[in-house]
């Protein structure tokens, strides 16, 4: 087992554990391997993660093995920790002036993330600072109106349509 979970092989690993009868492994020895299991494949997401590979880590979250031993909560973890660490790369390239990249890293975001209203601004103010004032008005229409968005977002979305307005004369 310990050897699948160092090939980084951890469906194996649990079908290992799983197959194991309990006389053949003893009960410390088991939760001491599922723990290991558990710990490596956490481990494993936080390395894509490193290498921004963020895509992978969130379909190898999306099918952990059961064996693995993430639950519900687990895996919304980390799929959080995928998203937070991904939104903050595309935060960085923005305050960076890299509108173009912090767009890219947004949009990218939003292939998995649909609905995230973070990575949706990021794309409005990048976009303004290009200047692309029409892409900005779309990407603060996806969000809807400004009087529907949770209170935390009304200001700054009200405000950049203002700005567009403006600044481009486009309707919003």
């Amino acid at each position: 087992v310990q050897d699948h979970i160092n090939k980084r092989d951890f469906a194996s690993a649990a079908d290992l554990l799983n197959e194991e009868s309990p006389s053949a492994l003893p009960a410390f020895k088991k939760e001491t391997l599922q723990k290991r299991l558990k710990e490596a494949f956490i481990a494993s997401i936080g390395s894509e993660i490193d290498r921004r590979a963020y895509p992978r880590a969130l379909a190898d979250i999306e099918s952990v093995p059961k064996g693995v031993g993430l639950s519900s909560d687990d895996v919304a973890q980390q799929r959080e920790r995928v998203r937070s660490i991904w939104l903050a790369e595309a935060q960085e390239a923005f305050q960076n002036d890299q509108f173009q990249k912090a767009i890219d890293t947004a949009q990218a975001l939003l292939t998995k993330f649909s609905a995230d209203r973070e990575a949706m601004l990021i794309v409005a103010r990048a976009n303004i600072g290009l200047p692309n004032y029409k892409a900005a008005v779309a990407a603060l229409n996806q969000l809807g109106k400004t009087s529907e968005l949770p209170a935390e977002y009304q200001p700054l979305h009200g405000a950049l349509l203002l700005l567009m307005v403006k600044a481009s004369g486009i309707a919003a």
